[in-house]
């Protein structure tokens, strides 16, 4: 079948672009072409200078100046680098076709929406969240949702009325985490799947992994939402360990007062050959905890609030279905723990990690031959 797939492909971030390869990687391996539609809501223009204030005064010029400055001096332009460097990755492994929700129909027999959190209305923006729900397709369109998710927060009656209207319009539906599974009040109709980086093997991974951006000598590996959090931790903890740190950003943001041990720059790619280089990881990132557990590499999942633990988050929800719930861990947590949970061997996951393949490949292809046996 010829597949349209929804997801944040094109957001700047390598837990996006890596799910939505692994997707596209599923479903080509079961015999479907695959594209990324690119709709009206996605052609967004970057511009990386700030120009408008050199139309006003002397006083905004000199602000604009000062915004560049922060935002690009540190590394040669590393923000720059690193929206290249995934605009790269997007062009090799993410194929995308210009076409509008209305003209699916002619030119896609079923759209896959996910995974990812394509139903959370605060990160899906508005056009976004519409093309997610279903709400701009043509009438009748066949549609899956793997591994859907609306983020951890709890959601307003508006935003379930929205989703339960979107659940009425897919053959079939798989969520990615039980505390969505449970604002929903899902049962039989709703399948709990893994998040479609972990339908392939560690192996599989090495087809798109960058050479070299790693350390000269064995290190600590810090993939992280707030540098500016975790910096102190990860370096005393990497110390501790003996280990070099590297610490990358999984967004670039400004205004940092230290560079020593940050990495600019991250794109997929490198980001999984950081992972499967390292002695061990730090993360308070999925992704990262997925690769983490992908490559067997001693990890530590850290959160910020108490929240961020909880065993119906999308880190919870694979961590306890994997035996590794010990590892997910607040920030605060003293630092002799961490240490030692860095330190200490990821029991053999094989297993666990077989299964949740097993059901993500078994709801795909029940999921696509339902699509298959409408259409016939």
């Amino acid at each position: 079948m010829r597949i349209a797939v929804l997801t944040f492909h094109w957001e700047d971030n390598c837990g996006a672009m890596l799910q939505a390869w692994a997707l596209r990687t599923m479903l080509e391996r079961m015999g479907h072409q695959v594209t990324f539609p690119v709709r009206r809501a996605m052609r967004r223009q970057r511009r990386w200078f700030p120009l408008a204030p050199f139309l006003a005064c002397c006083g905004g010029v000199i602000r604009a100046v000062r915004k560049w400055a922060a935002m690009n001096v540190l590394s040669v332009g590393a923000r720059d680098v690193g929206l290249r460097r995934l605009a790269a990755f997007k062009r090799r492994w993410l194929p995308e076709a210009a076409c509008e929700p209305e003209a699916f129909a002619g030119r896609f027999d079923c759209v896959v929406v996910g995974s990812d959190q394509v139903w959370n209305p605060t990160i899906a923006e508005a056009g976004d969240l519409a093309d997610f729900l279903g709400e701009t397709w043509p009438r009748g369109m066949a549609a899956v949702g793997y591994a859907v998710s609306a983020g951890e927060g709890a959601l307003d009656a508006a935003a379930l009325g929205r989703i339960r209207a979107a659940m009425g319009r897919l053959t079939a539906l798989s969520v990615r985490e039980l505390g969505f599974m449970r604002q929903l009040g899902l049962g039989e109709e709703a399948r709990l799947a893994p998040d479609p980086t972990l339908l392939l093997e560690a192996g599989e991974y090495g087809r798109i992994a960058a050479s070299g951006w790693t350390s000269g000598r064995p290190y600590l590996f810090v993939y992280t939402l707030s540098v500016g959090a975790v910096w102190a931790t990860a370096r005393a903890l990497a110390k501790r360990l003996g280990l070099a740190c590297v610490i990358a950003p999984m967004y670039f943001q400004p205004r940092y007062r230290f560079a020593r041990g940050v990495r600019w720059g991250i794109s997929p790619d490198r980001l999984v050959t950081a992972v499967r280089g390292a002695e061990a990881v730090l993360t308070d990132s999925f992704h990262g905890t997925v690769l983490s557990v992908l490559f067997g590499k001693p990890f530590a999942s850290v959160a910020g609030l108490a929240g961020g633990i909880s065993e119906t988050s999308r880190r919870g929800t694979l961590l306890r279905r994997l035996g590794l719930e010990g590892r997910l861990r607040l920030l605060a947590t003293p630092e002799e723990e961490l240490a030692r949970l860095l330190r200490e061997p990821l029991p053999d996951c094989g297993a666990g990690l077989a299964a949740l393949r097993r059901e993500g490949q078994a709801f795909l292809s029940e999921a696509l031959a339902k699509v298959a046996a409408g259409r016939a």
